[in-house]
């Protein structure tokens, strides 16, 4: 990101050195929150009066111009289980394990949703709605079945899909899962 913020300040000299009067004013904006939740540019449009003609997004593109953009929905997925002690693990219910179902769920989501969507902007590209797992921490003693498990991650958004949207095919996809596990009826992720 920085060298795309380096070459937005050298672009704007460049054309203040230039005496050349664009047709619409040109300006800087650098904000917060744009790898997680896009609240530093939501603030921008939503605290200036002057709405931009157009924008030019400083992300890395292989040096292509890319006048379209997927976005993404974050969440965090807990699970419980049931503690035991490892030397009797068929007393417990492993929460981590039950995790795994979580994400094997989510994951046949994405990849429905990936096989969906196509553009030919993202054609060099596997996939134009990325999901990925960022995070997973499960258990908090190395001699017990977790009883506990999370992840938090990503899921791939098509341009202009409501993230709401996403967040009910989530749910959705989870819920989904008391039909094959009745532990999940008792115990919601």
């Amino acid at each position: 990101m920085k060298g795309g913020i380096a070459s937005a300040v050298l672009a704007i000299r460049a054309l203040e050195k230039s005496n050349v009067m664009p047709a619409h004013d040109v300006r800087l904006e650098l904000v917060i929150g744009e790898e997680t939740t896009g609240v530093g540019t939501r603030l921008v449009l939503e605290n200036d009066s002057r709405a931009p003609a157009a924008v030019v997004v400083l992300e890395p593109s292989g040096c292509r111009i890319v006048p379209i953009s997927t976005g993404l929905q974050f969440f965090s997925i807990t699970v419980s289980g049931r503690a035991a002690h490892t030397s009797a693990p068929w007393r417990g219910v492993d929460a981590f394990e039950k995790l795994l179902t979580v994400r094997a769920t989510l994951m046949k989501l994405a990849q429905e949703r990936s096989e969906k969507y196509s553009h030919e902007l993202f054609a060099d590209v596997p996939t134009g709605l990325p999901f990925a797992i960022g995070q997973v921490s499960a258990g908090d003693y190395p001699a017990s079945i977790p009883a506990i498990a999370t992840m938090s991650g990503r899921i791939g958004l098509a341009p202009g899909e409501d993230p709401q949207d996403m967040r009910a095919m989530i749910i959705d996809a989870v819920q989904s899962l008391q039909n094959d596990d009745p532990w999940f009826i008792d115990h919601p992720p």
